[in-house]
């Protein structure tokens, strides 16, 4: 067995990439995050704001090092046909397949050998950065990962074994009814990341709008419908059209500009943003465009879902239980093609 389960087509080694680079660069964030702690409430928010941007633009990097050794493709599941476990070898079957990795990867890097394998679960909404950390030969869990503001998944980080699995932060976390152990199927949560990539770099039907069935919204802000023949793997990083105007991750939450949290898709949010660029920022959310409905691309209208905070989520702007919203740069019109700031979304024929 390799010790990657992410090794799955051949590349060349020619990026260059040091992971001693990495390792360097977890100290300082180390330091600035003990260093926050001694400075005054708007300090520390600054402290966050800059350790979770610096974070931001290191995993651009490991985004693109990952492209230069293995064929210009984003991080993404394939399978993990090398596995020890035969039970999460490949079937033949994509979805059921990419869990099997995401496992794998957990398994390997957390050294817990019989962690479950959920069933019905598309891992690459919240999970691709696992291929990432698999890459790095990172443990798990790993609060690179996570964003300073995102308090619970940073509760998640500490223990989860003891803790997180106990169901020792509940009513925030998942499942949140009643108390005790989680269910096998949730305990992959303590290993998920604030940080989303949007689905076209990993859904080639998000970057074709003449035939090609995309994974879509189901509703709701966190479900997602993948219809039936779709294969979803890494995206072609030079398919980028508008590199420094079109989002490569993104946080979930707007956690400092406000006096309370916000979701990502509020108009008046303002979210941590990697761009395919490199650069990363503190982007409002009002300013971006408002993407697509890949399932109708000649439509004008964007992709709208129903944001139904969980516990751990920012609550609603309206105060409500619920509110619709639009789906802005998880859902960028042209997919990988498109772009998200600075100008005006391209022209797939809608008009």
């Amino acid at each position: 067995m390799t010790s990657c389960a992410c090794i799955h087509r051949r590349g060349h080694r020619g990026g260059g990439f040091a992971r001693v680079e990495a390792a360097a660069i977890g100290f300082v964030v180390v330091v600035g995050v003990a260093l926050m702690l001694a400075v005054s409430p708007s300090g520390r928010r600054a402290a966050m704001v800059n350790r979770d941007l610096a974070n931001l633009r290191q995993i651009g990097a490991w985004t693109f090092a990952y492209g230069n050794d293995y064929e210009d493709v984003h991080p993404s599941f394939t399978s993990a046909p090398n596995s020890q476990w035969p039970a999460l070898r490949p079937t033949g079957f994509p979805i059921p397949d990419a869990a099997k990795q995401a496992i794998d990867i957990i398994r390997r890097r957390t050294g817990r050998v019989t962690f479950p394998l959920p069933g019905n679960w598309i891992p690459h909404v919240l999970y691709t950065h696992l291929v990432l950390a698999d890459y790095l030969d990172r443990q798990l869990p790993d609060s690179f990962l996570v964003s300073s503001g995102d308090r619970y998944r940073m509760n998640w980080l500490d223990d989860p074994i003891n803790k997180h699995d106990l169901g020792f932060w509940q009513p925030f976390q998942q499942p949140t009814p009643g108390s005790g152990p989680v269910p096998p199927s949730q305990k992959r949560w303590a290993y998920s990341s604030s940080y989303q990539t949007p689905p076209a770099f990993y859904d080639e039907g998000q970057n074709h709008w003449s035939g090609r069935r995309p994974v879509l919204s189901q509703g709701s802000h966190n479900s997602y419908y993948v219809p039936s023949g779709v294969v979803l793997r890494g995206q072609n990083m030079s398919g980028i059209a508008f590199p420094g105007q079109k989002v490569l991750f993104f946080d979930n939450g707007s956690w400092y500009t406000s006096r309370r949290a916000q979701y990502y898709a509020v108009e008046t949010s303002t979210a941590s943003a990697l761009m395919c660029d490199g650069g990363a920022a503190l982007r409002r959310t009002a300013e971006a465009n408002q993407g697509w409905r890949p399932v109708r691309p000649w439509a004008a209208t964007p992709t709208r879902f129903i944001y139904q905070p969980r516990p751990w989520e920012p609550a609603t702007a309206n105060g409500q239980l619920s509110e619709q919203l639009i789906g802005y740069y998880r859902w960028t019109r042209g997919g990988i093609m498109g772009r998200d700031f600075d100008g005006p979304e391209i022209d797939t024929g809608q008009r």
